[in-house]
This record gives C-alpha cells, structure tokens and sequence, in this order.
C-alpha cells in the first residue's frame, strides 16, 4: 500500500504510511462490521505497572447505528483467520538474551527510541553462522514503518551497553554524587517538611474560603440601581472565578501533598534502598538477569542522547538523563498511580566533558592495524593482534576460520610486532598502561 502512494490521515502529524500494526488494529476491530464495544480499556494498573487487561465478559457489545463496511460474517472468518495463522516467534539465537536499551537510546535525528537489529551471516567456507552480531538502530527507519526517518547509522549493542554501564559504574562510585544523590532524597523525603507543607496550604485553602465568601457577599450586596451596577458585577464575578481557579489548584497539590506522605510512610527505606543501590551497584549488576537489568535502566534512566556518528576518538555517548525514584506506590491498593515530576531526582551527566569509556576507545582489527601503520610504519597480520590478545587476558571470541589439520604450523608473533600491537591496545584502552611486555612466547597459537 505504501509503495501504490496510499496514505492515512493523522489529526495530529497529517500524511501517515501504513504500518503493519495499523492495518492489525483495522482487522481485528469489530466497528467496521457495525459494533461497538464498551468497557474495554481501564485507568487502573496493576503492581507490575501495566494496565489491567478487561475480560471478554466484561466488555460490553453492542450494534452501532453506523453502516457497517462488512458483514459480521466476513469480520468472523477474518478473525479465524488470524487465530489459526498466529504463531509466536521464538528467538533462535540466544533466547535468553533482551535488548538492555531499546527505546533509552534516543535517535539523533527523530528522537525516538531505538530498538535492536541482528546481523547474522552464513559461514560459507566451514558452514553453519558466523558470530550474530546485534545493533541499535532507529525504529523509524525500518521498512515496515515507511521509513519516515532517514537516519540509518547503526550502533554495536554490545559495545553501546558496556559504555553505559562503564560510566554508571563510575558515577555510582563518586562520592560527591553520593552525596549529592542522597541529600536530594533525604530532603524530599523529609516528613516533617512535607507537613509543614500540607499545613501551609490548608491555610492557603481556608482563606481562600474566606476570600470567596466575602466576595460573594459583595456580591449579592451590590445595589442593581448603581450606574456602575454592571461593571461593578463583572469585576466581582472576576474575582470569585479566579478564586475557585485557586481553590482547585491548591486543593488538587494538597492531594498531591498527602499522596507523597503515604508513599513515604509505606516505603520508609526509599532513601536506603538508593545508599545501598550506590554502595554495591557492580556486585548487584553482576548477580541480575538480563531482563532484570533491563528493568534497572529503565528504572533510573529517562533517556540516552547520541552523536549521530562516531567521533575521532570513538566517542558515541552525548549525554545520559537519570531519574532516580523517590517515592514508592500503595501495595494495599495494589494499583500504581502515575508518578509526578517530585516523585524522581533527575539529572544530566554530559558525557562529553567526561572521559572516553574503554568501551567507546575499543578498537577492531583494522583500526589497530592502522594505528600501528601511521605510528610504526609497520604492517601487521590478524593473527598476531589475536594471539596478542589472548597473551594478556583479552577476551576472544570464537575462531570461525580454524585449520582443519591440528598439525597445521601456525606462524607466532614477533617479540617486535608484539610491543607495536601492546602499545597499540594500551592507546585504545584494551589493556591498562601498567601492563609490560611478557617476553616469552605465545603458548596457545590461534588456530
């Protein structure tokens, strides 16, 4: 339909492409056959924070006096249909692995969020695939969407997720942000000030009343022969309206006031909870599941802002938006209200002014080749980068190209290559510049 220049109307955003969840909800809804339901949709969610789904006995089916573009019949057989074509997708490569960031990271050009692409290659020399390798690219352009973005870079997820935990794990363990974290919860936390501050706006509230009932006084006091009758009247229906305009407002923050001061009392350790967070932030990283890292980032991060390329140094990371929540939900109600911009300490650490992450300063192969060539004058071969890297504890990935014959002779790196290779990943922060120079041959050879 997209490529025929059939479009749709969007009140908000005008011409609209046709997306494949589009014509989905079209299918699947019963107002094009002449019905109408009711009771679908809810406010309320449940603990896990997503909306509490209706029943199909609570919904409520009823015939529209609209004219129906299909019979009930073939809306019927549509709807079978689609019931005994659907089928899950099950993810064949790494079922267990989730995308920590899709969505976080924002698009450099849209600003929406971007969501996970694998590239998988088959091995054509021994069979079977090649490593997947997954990327981080904007949801706009994927073609099913009529790409209305043009922006097309894709990122390293892997390399993209190290950055970011590089640098939390580095915030987290400064203490002037401690400090700074802690201070600003202590004091949206304190009780005593948010009494205070209910009372004060009780106070507000009363003479607010007061206010009003004097001005309705005046009111239905005022002399209907008075020359200035009328204008006298408007200026103090004026002033009542404004009034009441004040009265809600206050009354809707004193609601708000003694919302906050529940969520305290029933989560008195919020402000421990974070201390602790802070304290042990790598040790709980490491003993959590994917998905329950993925739900941590969404927890304290609002968003991820990116260079639309590479720098000259690697650098990808703009800027990373925190948001550290403070106050927790009713559990006897067992519904999550939305949260207010009070309920979060937010943040923005630019991650320009800070220093480069070993992640972002990672290099590939070419890239340390090329830096030996401009450096040295020397050209290097693969192999000897790889059997460098596994001389001093560089994690390796999986030899897709190894020699059928174990008695094969495999070539080992110069003593000379291997100070040009060692400088070369102590310059792109793969090895620590302490490290020296083992001089002593390479025992397992990459074969």
């Amino acid at each position: 339909m997209n490529e025929n220049g059939y479009t749709r109307d969007d009140e908000h955003r005008g011409k609209k492409c046709f997306t494949a969840d589009f014509v989905k909800k079209i299918l699947d809804n019963p107002f094009y056959c002449g019905r109408l339901l009711y009771n679908r949709r809810t406010n309320k969610k449940g603990c896990d924070g997503r909306p509490v789904k209706k029943t199909e006995d609570q919904i409520i089916a009823v015939r529209g006096t609209h004219e129906a573009i299909i019979s009930e019949e073939e809306w019927e057989a549509v709807r079978k249909k689609r019931e005994s074509l659907y089928r899950r997708n099950e993810k064949t490569d790494g079922p267990d692995r989730v995308s920590l960031l899709s969505g976080l990271v924002k698009c450099p050009v849209c600003g929406s969020g971007l969501v996970m692409k694998k590239d998988k290659h088959v091995n054509k020399n021994r069979g079977g695939y090649y490593k997947t390798i997954y990327y981080y690219v904007c949801r706009n352009h994927q073609k099913a969407n009529g790409r209305t973005c043009p922006f097309s870079h894709a990122y390293n997820q892997d390399k993209m997720d190290s950055a970011i935990f590089e640098i939390i794990r580095k915030v987290s363990a400064a203490p002037e942000f401690k400090h700074a974290v802690l201070s600003a919860s202590m004091e949206e936390a304190d009780g005593e000030k948010m009494e205070s501050q209910l009372q004060q706006m009780r106070r507000k509230l009363q003479r607010l009343e007061i206010k009003k009932k004097k001005l309705g006084m005046i009111l239905d006091n005022l002399d209907i022969f008075d020359e200035e009758y009328d204008r006298k009247y408007e200026d103090t229906q004026m002033a009542i309206d404004g009034i009441y305009d004040e009265i809600d407002e206050t009354e809707c923050r004193i609601q708000e006031v003694i919302r906050q001061i529940e969520a305290s009392k029933h989560d008195s350790r919020s402000v421990k909870n974070i201390e602790v967070m802070l304290d042990n932030f790598e040790k709980i990283y490491e003993k959590m599941s994917c998905q329950e890292k993925r739900e941590m980032y969404r927890m304290f991060i609002e968003r991820i802002d990116v260079f639309p390329e590479e720098q000259s140094d690697g650098r990808i990371l703009k800027s990373i938006s925190f948001q550290f929540p403070l106050a927790r939900n009713n559990e006897k109600e067992r519904i999550v209200t939305a949260a207010g911009k009070e309920d979060y300490i937010s943040f923005t650490i630019d991650c320009t002014k800070s220093e480069l992450t070993a992640a972002e300063a990672k290099a590939t192969y070419t890239e340390i080749k090329k830096y030996i060539k401009e450096r040295f004058g020397s050209n290097v071969h693969s192999l000897y980068i790889a059997q460098t890297k596994r001389k001093y504890g560089l994690d390796m990935g999986k030899n897709y190209n190894r020699a059928e014959d174990p008695q094969k002779r495999v070539p080992k790196c110069p003593i000379e290559k291997e100070r040009m290779i060692l400088e070369a990943l102590k310059h792109f922060k793969m090895v620590d510049k302490s490290v020296e120079l083992i001089e002593r041959e390479v025992v397992e050879s990459e074969r």
